[in-house]
């Protein structure tokens, strides 16, 4: 049997997803988004996902642990649920990927294509 780990602390919650990082090969917080939870799983960091604090939700502990990176949801494979119930998240995300594609007038958005989007890591 496994010993429980002790995840009091963002230092040793942020020690583990370093050490994480380096054995999936990430080489910027950006390849975060293409996580999943079996990975966190079979890597023994479920028990701090799954913890009261942050609900089984990757997202909230990688938030939590990098609070310096700018986090864009959308990119996720999994956005929390009722995510795009919230206008404001659609918003954001039209804001930023008008910036990305360098989008000046509200004309450019019909020509927009699904590979463009596709391009910018959303996938909804």
């Amino acid at each position: 049997m496994k010993a429980r780990q002790n995840w009091q602390g963002l230092h040793k919650q942020r020690k583990f997803f370093d050490s994480l990082a380096k054995k999936l090969n990430f080489s910027s917080l950006d390849d975060w988004y293409k996580i999943s939870r079996a990975d966190i799983r079979s890597n023994g960091g479920w028990g701090l996902v799954k913890s009261t604090a942050y609900s089984g939700s990757p997202i909230k502990v990688l938030l939590s642990v990098y609070p310096e990176h700018d986090w864009k949801i959308w990119k996720f494979k999994v956005v929390p649920e009722y995510f795009w119930s919230d206008s404001y998240h659609a918003r954001t995300l039209f804001d930023w990927l008008g910036q990305e594609l360098g989008y000046v007038s509200f004309d450019s958005w019909y020509r927009i294509s699904y590979s463009e989007i596709k391009s910018k890591g959303c996938y909804r």
